[in-house]
């Protein structure tokens, strides 16, 4: 497959119109806006968001709600990284959790999985309908509470002491509450690993209507923590959830 500069005018223009046709769209100043290929990311983008809905996906049965590149994305972040702890906000029924243990696995690994939700009943239900192997469950650790509070932090801090630490933020996609996950989380992150916030296209949809959401978050604490930068770097992909949202530590 090319790039996105190798889209043939007539291709990108059906897609942009396929978008506009379905009255969604995002914002002026979302997260690939003023990028090269910007036109080519938002037409795909619709595309995939509003009309062909990619991010209802599914691991081992159970509802993950991520872009399929962004699956490839966190493998090789975890690959690259090797992480002994990755910990995730916002479990829901708990597919990306499975994902990222079954990662972990298949590398040879003993890295563990620590996901945290405010609400345990959708994980709990997963749990009760599905059979998945013993060497799979034993490296998911679930927290139920908030990902932001202090009861919580309590108990992922000591766990997370020394030890090489990636996370993945996608709780609740207000502004207030990514900065206060991002205040928290990013002190257990080693220079060389990450912290990903998930979602930062929401920013002026539908879904985050404000617009004071997980991008305005990113774009407010970057710039006063400069030991970490936006890796841009580790998102090739035209239709992701985690555009400009994969911050890199880097001392």
């Amino acid at each position: 497959m090319g790039n996105a500069t190798s889209w043939t005018l007539a291709a990108l223009a059906s897609v942009l119109l396929a978008g506009a046709a379905l009255g969604g769209g995002f914002a002026k100043n979302a997260p690939w806006k003023g990028q090269p290929d910007a036109a080519a990311i938002d037409a795909a983008m619709n595309a995939a968001q509003f009309d062909r809905r990619e991010h209802e996906t599914s691991w081992l049965g159970v509802e993950l709600l991520q872009y399929p590149g962004d699956l490839v994305t966190y493998q090789r972040l975890i690959n690259e990284v090797k992480p002994d702890l990755v910990i995730e906000t916002g479990t829901l029924h708990g597919g990306l959790a499975l994902f990222l243990a079954t990662v972990l696995q298949a590398m040879g690994a003993d890295g563990q999985v620590i996901t945290i939700d405010i609400d345990g009943s959708n994980w709990r239900k997963t749990m009760a309908e599905h059979s998945f192997p013993t060497a799979l469950t034993r490296r998911i650790d679930f927290i139920e509470g908030d990902s932001a509070g202090r009861e919580t932090w309590l108990q992922i801090a000591p766990r997370a002491k020394d030890k090489k630490v990636l996370v993945i933020l996608d709780a609740l996609h207000s502004r207030s509450h990514v900065l206060r996950e991002l205040n928290l989380y990013s002190q257990l992150i080693p220079v060389g690993s990450y912290i990903v916030v998930n979602d930062t296209h929401l920013d002026g949809t539908q879904w985050v209507k404000s617009g004071r959401g997980p991008m305005s978050a990113v774009r407010e604490w970057i710039a006063s923590h400069p030991e970490f930068e936006i890796a841009n770097d580790q998102q090739p992909y035209l239709t992701s959830a985690i555009h400009s949202g994969i911050l890199r530590r880097i001392r």
